[in-house]
């Protein structure tokens, strides 16, 4: 079933175009990977998407509904969460009540309810023992896991990752690639943004590679990696 179609897409800034007719979509229980190198569109995309910018061209659509140009906190109420590229916790807030922020969308949640969805998930991404430390106790790639439960407390259809890799070292990023996999096994959509190609290459159902607001390959990882303009534009060409 597909949770997102993202239908021939545009947004410009100061007349340039970041995003320039992009089309694509993702399913029920798969992980999409957009890669592109700095300035492509990539974090553009997600913005759209999650409603932080609205197009000027194209429809974007979750399910059966069209979001387009809705607001953000719209958006969330639909069924899509996200993460930052900069971690956006709030550090005088302990993990647990970071974490309660999550339902704040989804309108009065009664706070037994809330606390239950907060525990849940604190415990899906490992972070049980650490449920009552502030943010800047934690390692950073503990951090990046508070952002995924806080998204994750919504319930949502959609979980859009922006280089939720940063920083990470080797074991950080495996575990965070099976993190991911246990997601989108639950029925879970994931699109992640990463420059990290190892986690793409273990992660992603489906990569969609892009440069200058444009697609310019998508398909497996392999396939991907042998397309001469991504080669030419983010992989390296080999001499």
């Amino acid at each position: 079933m597909t949770v997102l179609s993202v239908n021939d897409i545009s947004v410009r800034f100061g007349g340039l175009p970041a995003v320039d007719g992009v089309s694509f979509s993702v399913d029920q229980g798969r992980v999409v990977g957009l890669i592109g190198p700095n300035g492509a569109g990539k974090t553009s995309v997600l913005n759209l998407v999650s409603g932080f910018y609205r197009p000027g061209d194209g429809t974007i659509m979750l399910g059966d509904t069209d979001i387009t140009g809705q607001a953000p906190h719209k958006i969330a109420q639909h069924g899509i969460r996200r993460t930052f590229q900069t971690i956006k916790l709030f550090r005088h807030l302990t993990v647990f009540e970071n974490v309660l922020t999550g339902c704040v969308a989804h309108g009065a949640v009664p706070m037994g309810e809330a606390r239950r969805r907060a525990a849940e998930v604190l415990a899906r991404v490992g972070l049980s023992a650490q449920q009552e430390a502030l943010p800047g106790q934690l390692p950073y790639a503990s951090q990046r896991r508070v952002e995924i439960a806080r998204a994750l407390i919504g319930s949502p259809r959609l979980l859009l990752l922006d280089e939720p890799a940063a920083g990470m070292h080797a074991k950080e990023r495996q575990d965070l690639v099976q993190l991911i996999k246990a997601l989108v096994g639950g029925g879970l959509a994931i699109l992640v943004i990463e420059h990290d190609i190892a986690l793409i290459s273990e992660a992603c159902d489906h990569v969609i590679a892009m440069n200058l607001g444009k697609i310019i390959a998508q398909g497996s990882m392999d396939d991907v990696r042998a397309d001469e303009a991504v080669k030419t534009a983010y992989l390296g060409r080999r001499h």
